[in-house]
């Protein structure tokens, strides 16, 4: 969060410069970006501050989107991409939920070599869901994102709520209950593992395994900045939200339309690429320059602060994963405990694959270490690890994915044969 205040106070200083936005709009190297107008190495990507449904279209395929109505009155928005062509075999759905203040576009940045459009020509039916809060899921029956309590959630409504919302209502529309695979990213992980042993046998019924791709849980052995704003300026700035009634991001979108405005400029681009390689790792064999336009252009979007703040208390707990921390005399009152208890991860039954990055900032190999050990606890091998030369965003705008989208194939093969 430090670096983020001060990679956005140093681009706000810049942004003066204004830009006249040309038909080309992403470069091979950020230097490339201060004579983009001219340069013939820059080009035009459609993708920048476009859609995930034209992005989808323009590829040739087919789109759908539903809306699914949560127990408790969100209404969130789920995209589908049934098919490359128009048979009508029936296919094994997929769900890939994208991460904290993430998009379900993610998953369509990169075109036909996407996950998404990669599995559906692999003979998967792909579902893309967001989350309440998110950019497309704003949606309540009787409150509206102005309202502070809408952003009153955390970890536990969104799998709880939004996670078992969205899978039933995959399993009803394909009719095949028990046979869906869930593939997360970064909090699309945490969420499936709360619901996954808080919910295990909706779990059990409902789907045929997990994939975890940057995997996060027992947050502990991070980068030590990151670890020392938590520990030393995390509870100051949760304090100062507090204060001044801010519940969630969604309710401060001006950073957001500062991002999409201006991350494509130079020198703007320099500090949003740094930005990207400072929250999620630098992987010295991809170069993402002319990625960091199209990402900011569907990222961030609004989450609720209490989400952050359960991520920066399992930080200052050391790893601990547990429940909401609202304070000792309500905790005694919610947990019967003065500390909130800690998820139980050894009820999942599921097989959960999990995909590790090497230069991972966010999901360290260490930290993915104690939750294999944690999966695998009851002496049946429930979870299997790979570990891949990837950061954290990789999986979204990396380019080098032949050998992830290989192991990917192998075991989502597997979850097809068991």
């Amino acid at each position: 969060m430090l670096r983020v205040l001060v990679v956005l106070s140093v681009a706000y200083g810049v942004s003066c410069v204004g830009f006249n936005w040309t038909s080309a709009n992403v470069c091979p190297t950020l230097k490339n970006y201060n004579t983009i107008e001219t340069n013939q190495n820059c080009r035009y990507n459609p993708n920048v501050r476009s859609s995930l449904r034209d992005i989808v279209l323009r590829n040739g395929y087919p789109i759908e989107k539903h809306n699914v109505l949560t127990e408790d009155g969100y209404i969130l928005v789920l995209y589908r991409i049934p098919s490359s062509n128009k048979d009508n075999t029936k296919r094994q759905p997929v769900i890939i939920q994208h991460g904290i203040q993430g998009s379900a576009a993610f998953w369509v940045l990169h075109d036909r070599k996407s996950i998404g459009l990669f599995l559906v020509d692999h003979g998967y039916d792909v579902w893309l869901p967001t989350i309440r809060g998110s950019a497309e899921s704003t949606g309540h029956v009787n409150m509206t994102t102005k309202d502070p309590a809408y952003w009153d959630f955390g970890l536990d409504e969104l799998a709880l709520y939004d996670m078992v919302a969205y899978i039933e209502y995959v399993a009803k529309v394909t009719n095949q209950k028990g046979n869906i695979i869930y593939i997360g990213h970064s909090m699309g992980t945490t969420i499936s593992y709360i619901y996954a042993s808080e919910r295990r046998r909706h779990a059990n019924e409902h789907l045929r395994g997990m994939i975890s791709l940057a995997p996060v849980a027992f947050i502990n052995k991070i980068d030590p900045l990151v670890k020392r704003f938590a520990v030393e300026y995390g509870p100051v700035v949760a304090k100062l939200a507090d204060n001044l009634g801010l519940k969630g991001t969604g309710q401060i979108p001006d950073v957001e339309m500062f991002l999409r405005k201006y991350c494509g400029t130079y020198p703007v681009v320099v500090l949003c690429d740094a930005l990207i390689k400072l929250t999620s790792g630098d992987n010295p064999n991809e170069n993402i320059a002319d990625m960091v336009p199209v990402f900011f252009s569907y990222y961030p979007t609004g989450v609720s602060l209490k989400v952050a703040k359960m991520y920066m208390q399992t930080v200052l707990q050391h790893g601990r994963f547990g429940k909401y921390n609202y304070g000792i005399e309500r905790n005694r009152r919610l947990y019967g405990s003065d500390m909130p208890p800690e998820y139980n991860l050894t009820n999942i039954d599921l097989p959960v694959f999990l995909f590790v990055g090497r230069y991972d900032a966010v999901a360290t190999p260490a930290d993915v270490d104690v939750l294999y050990t944690v999966l695998n606890s009851r002496g049946r091998s429930y979870a299997v690890k790979y570990v891949l030369d990837m950061a954290h965003n990789d999986f979204v705008i990396g380019k080098h994915l032949d050998e992830f989208y290989t192991k990917l194939l192998e075991f989502m093969g597997k979850l097809r044969s068991t």
